[in-house]
């Protein structure tokens, strides 16, 4: 999925869960809906940190992004926890669509996979989706 399927569709999910943001929690939202991408040279956050990693193996498992989570709750808290595992679970699940996959499980091989490639037709119609139930809501 393109980044910003993955930006509205984690404030979506986020809306179920919190009347409202501030701004700190908004930017963390915001961070972990693209933090899987980190190792990706191509993305937003990759083009900021270029990480030597391939892209969609350990930044896509839940065997960094929950250790990660787990920190983050230890020095802030609960609220900033729920935040981070939305944005970046929420990453992971849009991206179990997309044709090349996730390895949930890494570096376990199996991979859990879609019809869905990155910038297509259906990529734009999810976003616009997902905007007009965030709008809508």
């Amino acid at each position: 999925m393109i980044w910003l399927t993955h930006i509205v569709f984690a404030f979506l999910i986020a809306k179920f869960f919190f009347v409202e943001f501030n701004v700190v929690q908004a930017l963390l939202l915001f961070f972990s809906a693209l933090f899987p991408d980190i190792d990706n040279k191509n993305s937003l956050l990759g083009k900021m940190f270029k990480l030597p990693v391939k892209h969609r193996t350990i930044f896509h498992s839940l065997i960094l992004i929950l250790p990660v989570a787990y920190l983050i709750f230890i020095f802030a808290g609960a609220v900033y926890f729920k935040i981070f595992l939305i944005g970046s679970l929420s990453h992971l699940f849009l991206d179990c669509f997309n044709v090349s996959g996730v390895k949930l499980f890494y570096p376990l091989r199996f991979r859990i996979k879609g019809p869905i490639r990155t910038g297509s037709f259906f990529d734009y119609l999810l976003l616009f989706v997902f905007l007009a139930f965030l709008i809508l809501i």
